[in-house]
């Protein structure tokens, strides 16, 4: 069975063939469309199923940003639009982590930021200027960590 003929799989399906694949580059996809809820049980440093906040996240950080968020009462959806770039190569799309409704803002949630993430921020810039995106860097995730006594499920 190819991974991307199929999104209808049973748990037990899935269970199995990411027991054959423990590597698999797809499971991220799968899982941000509700597919997985409850196979990956155990969240990681970067992906992973939170059980407290009933979906999926690419990272640590994400996820304790959405407690964060939680907490303070802010209204979020995560990775909700999706951009497209009239650009014929490189990077072409652009998802943000968290859209917060009542600011009508955009937040990116960085640890670092690579090559390819400044091309998607600059190319925003350019083809999309009326979107604010909010960046939440080191810097600002230190000052939201000074809360994780306070803030449940708080990871790391």
């Amino acid at each position: 069975m190819e991974l991307g003929s199929k999104l209808n799989w049973t748990e037990e399906q899935l269970r199995e063939v990411l027991k054959k694949n423990p590597d698999l580059k797809c499971r991220e996809h799968i899982a941000q469309i509700g597919e997985m809820k409850g196979v990956i049980l155990k969240p990681t440093i970067k992906g992973g199923w939170r059980e407290d906040l009933q979906r999926y996240f690419r990272s640590s950080w994400e996820a304790n940003y959405a407690r964060y968020l939680n907490f303070i009462k802010e209204p979020w959806k995560y990775e909700g639009k999706e951009w497209e770039f009239p650009v014929k190569r490189g990077t072409r799309f652009y998802k943000c982590d968290f859209y917060l409704p009542t600011r009508n803002e955009y937040h990116e949630v960085k640890g670092y930021m690579d090559k390819q993430s400044k091309t998607k921020l600059n190319r925003m810039k350019k083809y999309y200027p009326e979107v604010k995106i909010v960046l939440i860097g080191a810097d600002e995730y230190k000052e939201i960590a000074k809360f994780k006594n306070l803030v449940s499920g708080w990871e790391g």
